[in-house]
């Protein structure tokens, strides 16, 4: 009966749209098509927890095959679709392959096809120059495809016609191998080399680029000139999927995964192509940070990924109604003991949406290598239990800017040499319970830091700025001491004039997720414990609150009212947390 009850709950509670990205979207990778007794079985424990689950999240209809070889893998999915409709879900479907994700996907002849390999008689046969060619002048033939290619964007136009006319999806992601950073570099082929030069206006040799751009001086605006023209590339792309929407399916929604935001060879920002998948009046295109973090056994990876993710968040927000969604990617692939537990896969997740990100996705088992369906429905009882603390999660993110110190990228930090806006640094202030946002952050209250590499990059507008709004000289490491993080947060306090979001003084491993609404008041706190050991109670001082009656609330237990006290000289709500047990995230809802 208990269950019953909170899946009803769980279905009132969500009713997605048509202009309406879906809270929660899940994978099964493989079954529908290749074993469709255990996505039946994994369906009907679905059923069991309607409404935990919003989309079904289909990856195949095999993308780079002839559209007729693609046509046929479609039909397949189709036929279940009533499966996924019973279950309480709407269909979904990802393109797993875009332009490559640089491993070979043609088979060789005469030889059985690996997973994720195709016959080469199934396969499309793209012209010679259609493919990438790498800063070393390799051509990755049967690899990696050029974004920028007439036969490429074609193929993409008539495979995004063909699924949507097959499958008719309520959502179309382009997966994260539409990208030139992260495993590439960009595309060094005749056509990109010449379109490159006529934007930049250049006559560089292949050589003489590359130089520039990965062996030259630290700073060199040839490099902003490479990063706007990978935007521009990976639009193309965009407008030839979009075409194929508009012609057949003008509601779709269309979106990207991505990968990390702090590699810059994928552009500024992705506003040009979220552009092209919006326009026509389109509904808002979206973004899936995805990739990293395939397995528990190293959980510091979480939050390096989490912070990425929050620059992602922060700066799609600011295109306005070209981004609908920042959802999350779960990885969890392929499927495997103490992979991850049912409950990390609901920490990780907690983890994202406080980050920044507002929908998440989630997969779990391998269809073509099923597991026993009690262990599947351990894990979809899990979500369906956490569902009702990630939408209040949710709204708290939509409605704020996450608070904390932000380190200063610098002005001409695209110019500078090796195309990231990663820095450790982040990491070790975030990692010893000092709030940490990024620089695109919108919150009040926000409080500056600057490292050497982004001193580099700053102009003296940048140092006049974060002078004028706050700005704290620290030196962080990777394990201070007590009395090192004390200087700190005393520090802190001073240049914000004690209105700095949250401090807590307890001496444990924490992150502390502030979100702070457009008032400048603190909405939620999320506080994940690093530690494998529980914390004991301790109290978390809270500066502008947006109300006096904190909750704390978690993934896995009912929610505990909080003792507090109001200190109204200074607007601190000094708030008394039980401990929290290791590796285990909650959240103070004012």
């Amino acid at each position: 009966m208990k269950r019953f009850v909170l899946s009803a709950v769980i279905a009132a509670a969500c009713v997605v749209s048509a202009a309406d990205y879906p809270l929660i979207v899940f994978r099964l990778t493989g079954s529908p098509v290749h074993n469709p007794d255990f996505f039946k079985a994994s369906c009907e424990v679905h059923a069991k927890y309607k409404g935990a689950f919003d989309e079904f999240w289909y990856g195949g209809g095999q993308p780079l095959c002839k559209i007729e070889v693609c046509r046929e893998d479609l039909k397949k999915m189709a036929v279940m679709r009533p499966w996924i409709e019973k279950a309480g879900m709407q269909l979904s479907f990802q393109q797993g392959l875009t332009t490559g994700h640089d491993y070979v996907y043609v088979g060789v002849p005469g030889t059985q096809a690996a997973a994720g390999v195709y016959a080469r008689e199934e396969a499309e046969p793209f012209p010679d120059d259609a493919w990438m060619v790498r800063k070393n002048g390799e051509k990755t033939t049967e690899r990696c495809l050029c974004p920028r290619s007439p036969a490429v964007l074609d193929y993409a136009y008539r495979f995004v016609k063909a699924t949507l006319e097959e499958l008719r999806p309520v959502t179309y992601w382009l997966d994260d191998d539409l990208r030139l950073g992260v495993g590439k570099v960009g595309c060094f082929c005749p056509r990109c080399l010449a379109a490159f030069n006529q934007k930049a206006g250049t006559t560089l040799t292949r050589d003489e680029l590359v130089k520039r751009l990965f062996e030259g001086a630290e700073f060199d605006p040839i490099r902003l000139e490479w990063i706007t023209f990978n935007e521009e590339s990976l639009a193309l792309y965009g407008k030839a999927a979009r075409k194929a929407a508009d012609e057949v399916m003008p509601k779709c929604r269309l979106a990207l995964q991505t990968v990390s935001a702090d590699c810059t060879l994928n552009g500024r920002d992705y506003g040009p192509i979220l552009r092209e998948l919006s326009a026509n009046g389109r509904v808002p295109s979206g973004v899936r940070p995805g990739h990293g973090c395939y397995r528990e056994d190293q959980p510091f990876d979480f939050l390096k990924k989490a912070l990425w993710c929050t620059r992602e968040a922060e700066r799609s927000r600011r295109l306005g109604r070209l981004c609908g969604t920042v959802c999350y990617e779960e990885e969890t692939y392929p499927r495997r003991v103490m992979h991850k537990s049912p409950n990390a896969i609901v920490t990780e997740a907690a983890l994202a949406i406080a980050s920044g990100c507002d929908t998440v996705s989630f997969y779990w088992a391998d269809g073509e290598r099923p597991e026993r369906i009690e262990d599947y429905e351990r894990f979809v009882r899990a979500i369906a239990r956490a569902r009702g603390y990630f939408e209040r999660l949710s709204a708290s993110t939509l409605r704020t800017s996450l608070g904390g110190v932000a380190r200063c990228l610098g002005s001409k930090a695209f110019e500078q040499s090796g195309f990231s806006l990663s820095d450790d640094a982040d990491l070790a202030l975030a990692r010893c319970g000092i709030p940490v946002t990024v620089a695109e952050a919108t919150a009040k209250h926000k409080v500056w830091y600057t490292t050497d590499r982004s001193r580099k990059a700053m102009t003296e507008a940048d140092f006049a700025k974060v002078k004028a709004e706050g700005f704290v000289e620290l030196i962080p490491e990777t394990h201070p001491l007590v009395s090192t993080r004390q200087r700190w947060l005393d520090e802190i306090d001073r240049v914000s004039g004690g209105r700095f979001p949250v401090r807590i003084d307890l001496p444990h491993a924490m992150r502390v997720l502030p979100r702070i609404d457009a008032e400048g008041k603190t909405d939620s706190v999320t506080l994940l414990n690093l530690s494998i050991g529980d914390t004991d109670a301790f109290t978390v001082k809270i500066r502008n609150p947006r109300g006096l009656k904190p909750v704390l609330a978690s993934p896995q237990h009912p929610d505990v009212p909080l003792e507090s006290v109001h200190d109204a000289s200074r607007d601190e709500l000094q708030v008394t947390l039980p401990g929290i047990a290791g590796w285990q995230i909650c959240t103070i809802f004012l």
